[in-house]
């Protein structure tokens, strides 16, 4: 019985769980127009194992929970600058480097985004950023557990889903793993972004510390920059037009976590009268603490990062993936059927983005004017 038999590949998450599992090798993971990463089976090697079936967390989701709510902030100003919001994952990532551990998370190699470990300060550098795009985890699920084997301390930082899918294919909790979840609002298929960049780029970051823009290098050379408002890309994402398939039926958009702890922006976040703060403004992370080891991590982080506890519905009514999943956009369905290979950005034009897009930029303009001209008469 071959997985395509039995999966809903619309549901796919691309987590790859089932390829490390398959005792044949005979799933490999395959890019589709419009779907991103999905398994395709060979089935002259399947042996009708099901082990890809009972390990695919859409079959199997583990169990989750939460426990408490924090909003927080890196103690390291280096690390609120360049990532998306508090530092929380970097500055944890950081103390267990420094410990010898080892830290997984997402960053570029020849412009595919991908997991890849961490040893060394510098390297764990290059995760910070939000990126926006599915990665791919390839061998990051046997490497991990590797390392977990050899007695090394292990951080994994991924989506839910990504974490779900590590979960069922270590089949066990490691005293010497801890995962951070963070509050995904989903993501698009890499071809996307390569199509839209015409593929000139050996990195791109959407929200780090150029803030809410695409930021796009290579060779160390700036090959885009738009901010989020002025973007097409960026704000048909926002907007719920350009997500895999999977992430608008996402079981994983709820106060059931699958980390140790969820980082996240902490949107609708507002300073209490007795908070001291040293922190760079919408630099906020929202912590959920979701299982006795996550406890133990804040605890042990506390004089590297700055906690304060918070109500959970406080964050709810602005993090809108912690009830549910991202809104499929109206015009997606008639995006998709115009979108067969073509280019992206075109297809954009003919979308409600355009006109958007292009109001944003007539209203940035009469700003910048009218800030110009305040600052004249002033002087």
């Amino acid at each position: 019985m071959a997985i395509s038999r039995v999966c809903d590949i619309s549901l796919c998450t691309g987590c790859g769980a089932c390829t490390n599992v398959c005792p044949k090798g005979a799933i490999n993971m395959i890019s589709k127009i419009n779907r991103g990463l999905i398994p395709f089976i060979d089935e002259k090697k399947c042996i009708s194992c099901l082990m890809c079936v009972n390990t695919c967390p859409i079959n199997n989701k583990p169990s989750g929970s939460n426990i408490s709510c924090f909003s927080a902030w890196s103690k390291n100003v280096e690390w609120q600058t360049k990532c998306a919001s508090g530092g929380i994952s970097s500055t944890i990532g950081e103390i267990i480097i420094n410990n010898g551990g080892v830290v997984f998370g997402t960053c570029y190699e020849n412009g595919v985004l991908k997991f890849l470990s961490a040893e060394t300060l510098e390297k764990l550098k290059e995760f910070s950023g939000s990126k926006y795009v599915h990665s791919y985890t390839e061998g990051a699920y046997k490497k991990a557990k590797l390392f977990l084997e050899n007695g090394r301390q292990v951080l994994f930082v991924a989506t839910p889903c990504q974490i779900a899918g590590l979960r069922n294919y270590l089949r066990k909790d490691y005293r010497n793993l801890i995962l951070i979840d963070i509050l995904c609002h989903g993501v698009m298929p890499q071809e996307y972004l390569k199509d839209y960049l015409d593929n000139n780029y050996d990195k791109v970051i959407f929200k780090g510390e150029h803030g809410s823009a695409i930021f796009s290098t290579k060779d160390e050379n700036i090959t885009y920059k738009k901010i989020k408002e002025q973007d097409l890309l960026f704000m048909a994402y926002a907007k719920g037009l350009l997500h895999r398939e999977n992430c608008y039926f996402c079981q994983y958009a709820n106060l059931e976590r699958m980390g140790d702890i969820t980082v996240g922006d902490f949107w609708g976040y507002e300073k209490k009268k007795d908070e001291i703060i040293e922190v760079i403004p919408n630099r906020v992370s929202l912590v959920l603490c979701n299982t006795k080891k996550g406890q133990d991590i804040i605890n042990l982080t506390s004089y590297n990062i700055e906690y304060h506890k918070r109500n959970i519905s406080e964050a709810l009514p602005f993090n809108k993936q912690l009830s549910q999943p991202c809104q499929k956009h109206k015009e997606r369905d008639e995006f998709l059927q115009r979108y067969n290979g073509q280019k992206i950005r075109k297809q954009l034009k003919k979308t409600e983005f355009r006109r958007i897009v292009r109001k944003n930029k007539i209203q940035y303009l009469a700003y910048s004017i009218l800030k110009k001209t305040a600052g004249l008469i002033k002087i």
